[in-house]
């Protein structure tokens, strides 16, 4: 009986050690990896690396100070963006990661945004027209169950928005990434709805293409 005892508790034991074993040789792999993100300026990878890093073991003192450097790289993102992101963006299409739903070719409603300091105001030009259809804060969330992400915003109706921006294209998307509720967030994984814009010049009061 002790026999058997001992090599069921030396079993479990021998478990539990491979198991912390490999979850701090996980915790290690996901810190040191940021090191390369942060080498080709890719702050976004490194920011998830060392998130990864804290998710494998957050009461150690690496986890702890993996999620500080996370949370830190996080406000530079933003930082980052909220630059960016700055002015008038005329939208192109709308559509989802399955197909294009929706252009501006031969549409005879346009659309577009000005984006003021933390402020996104939609438009819609009918006939020359500008007129605003909504206007909603950049209120970034730290949400980050289940799936982790620097410039998801909350709208005012709960939906939940990332913004992407391409620096050297001058292309901005919006994608609607799931709704904040009592319980926390959902998720969309497919069939997503999203939005492209093209950076605007404006001229006075008249924006080109």
């Amino acid at each position: 009986m002790n026999k058997t005892f001992f090599l069921i508790f030396f079993s479990i034991a021998l478990n539990t050690w491979a198991q912390n074993s490999n979850k701090t040789e996980l915790q290690l792999n996901y810190f040191n990896k940021e090191n390369n993100h942060l080498s080709n300026s890719n702050l976004e990878e490194a920011r998830l690396s060392f998130y990864f890093s804290y998710q494998e073991s957050p009461e150690t003192k690496l986890g702890k100070t993996a999620l500080k450097k996370s949370d830190s790289i996080k406000l530079i993102i933003r930082g980052e963006l909220i630059i960016n992101i700055q002015g008038t963006w005329k939208w192109t299409e709308t559509g989802s990661n399955w197909c294009v739903a929706e252009t501006s070719k031969g549409n005879s409603i346009d659309r577009m945004i000005e984006i003021k300091e933390k402020q996104i105001s939609f438009y819609q030009i009918v006939n020359s027209e500008k007129k605003m259809i909504n206007s909603e804060l950049i209120n970034f969330i730290n949400k980050n169950e289940p799936i982790p992400s620097s410039t998801d915003i909350l709208y005012s109706n709960n939906q939940i928005w990332r913004i992407d921006i391409d620096i050297e294209n001058e292309v901005l998307k919006l994608t609607n990434s799931g709704e904040s509720n009592a319980n926390g967030r959902t998720v969309i994984v497919c069939g997503n709805e999203k939005i492209t814009y093209k950076k605007a010049k404006t001229v006075g009061n008249n924006t080109y293409k």
